[in-house]
């Protein structure tokens, strides 16, 4: 009796352990793959056109005192000949 019972007790052991390390196995399994999965490394995306790109893009460079933008390329204004332009007197 005693001798049944023991490799009945061994079995279960045997069985447990197998069970128990093929359980850790996979988890040990998961983790690696998910370890790969957050430090793989991916490019970085730009995207070209979008609001945001066009809100905060860079700020044109101003034109000169006595120069106007005219496509994108400052020119020289022409002043009128013989008339001062200038605002009219404080009537406070």
């Amino acid at each position: 009796m005693a001798f049944v019972s023991a490799i009945a007790v061994g079995m279960l052991a045997a069985l447990s352990s197998v069970g128990g390390l093929g359980y850790a196995a996979t988890g040990a399994g998961q983790a690696v793959a998910k370890a790969t999965r957050i430090v793989h490394v991916h490019g970085v995306t730009q995207v070209h056109k979008s609001a945001a790109r066009d809100q905060y893009k860079k700020p044109k460079a101003k034109c000169r005192k006595g120069t106007k933008r005219v496509k994108g390329v400052c020119k020289k204004i022409k002043k009128a000949r013989g008339v001062r332009f200038r605002r009219p007197p404080f009537t406070g």
